[in-house]
Parts: C-alpha cells; structure tokens; sequence
C-alpha cells in the first residue's frame, strides 16, 4: 500500500460529519502473488459540536383589552421567547 493521503475537510462544520482518507495499491500483485484487500479507505467522524441555534419568537398575542374604560389608554399585545439561544 502507499500511504495514505491526508483526510478530507469535514462534509458539516457542526452536527456531525464524515471525513475521509483514502491510499492507493503501490504495487498491484502478479502472478500468484496475493492481491491487497479492499482496505483502501478510511472514514472518521468530526465536528460533533452542536450547531449554535438563534433565539426565536413565538406568534404575536392579540391585543389585550384597554387599560381604561374612557380618556386615552393602552393595549397591549405580547410574545414569548420559542426558542432561547444556544452556542
């Protein structure tokens, strides 16, 4: 066998992936000589890190009722966080 050949990028930068090396027969058997196996080919996994997940809201309530029953007032409508952040 030659050697073997440095393993490639990961295929995700976070997750989880697959990373590959590969190598080549240096010398193919002649003859009786016996052929290599197929072990030509390597696989590893990288880049376990979970991936950052951006905060997200949730759907606007609807207005809330009016904070006085004459003069000027207020309504109100709120959200909540879906999702908080994570690195």
């Amino acid at each position: 066998w030659d050697s073997w050949v440095d393993w490639s990028v990961c295929q995700f930068s976070c997750g989880g992936g697959e990373s590959v090396r590969t190598r080549k027969v240096k010398v193919m058997a002649t003859g009786n000589g016996a052929a290599c196996d197929t072990n030509d080919r390597e696989t590893r996994v990288c880049n376990k890190n979970p991936c950052p997940l951006d905060c997200m809201w949730d759907e606007w309530s609807p207005w809330g009722v009016c904070s006085v029953t004459c003069g000027l007032g207020t309504k109100t409508k709120t959200r909540e966080k879906k999702q908080y952040q994570q690195y």
